[in-house]
């Protein structure tokens, strides 16, 4: 109940501050019914969309199928390109995966945040110019301690197989 209090207020405050609404919704079950043909209706009947062009963007997850969908109204048609969709998903499925429903909320909602700050600053984000990951610095060490184990190896051992004329000799003269 907290995490629903704490996303609430951060949806809201958003919606507020951006006037556009930022929705996250989740239902028990669709019955079999596609979930971006629901969620096209649902946030229509239900009336949401900031201002007189209903501007919004809507996240809708079907927790019996796991499916999901995020629609776009307004100018968040306009915010939320194809890849900035995509991008979006990609941040919070692994969430979704791991059953950290909040996190997975929290992340699309901070999300659409930074696209709709973007979109009426500047050109919305798209496949060339999406955000960039932080670098990590402790993953990117790691592969490349990775890939100097490996090489020193096969240095090692091509020098190795070179030794071929030493022999094991039973007498100190040879």
């Amino acid at each position: 109940e907290s995490e629903f209090i704490k996303l609430n207020d951060l949806c809201s405050e958003i919606s507020k501050r951006q006037k556009m609404d930022v929705v996250v919704a989740t239902v028990s079950t669709l019955e079999g019914e596609d979930v971006v043909e629901v969620a096209d209706h649902f946030f229509e009947e239900l009336g949401y969309g900031y201002g007189d062009n209903k501007d919004g963007v809507y996240l809708l997850i079907d927790m019996d199928s796991r499916g999901w969908a995020i629609e776009c109204t307004g100018f968040g048609e306009e915010a939320f390109t194809d890849a900035g969709e995509d991008y979006i998903a990609e941040q919070f499925k692994s969430h979704l995966g791991n059953e950290k429903y909040y996190e997975a909320f929290e992340c699309f909602a901070n999300l659409c945040d930074d696209f709709i700050t973007q979109a009426n600053t500047d050109a919305p984000y798209d496949s060339g110019s999406l955000p960039k990951e932080p670098f990590n610095l402790v993953k990117y060490a790691l592969i490349s301690l990775g890939v100097g184990v490996v090489i020193a190896l096969i240095v090692t051992l091509i020098m190795k197989s070179q030794l071929k004329s030493v022999r094991f000799q039973s007498a100190a003269t040879d």
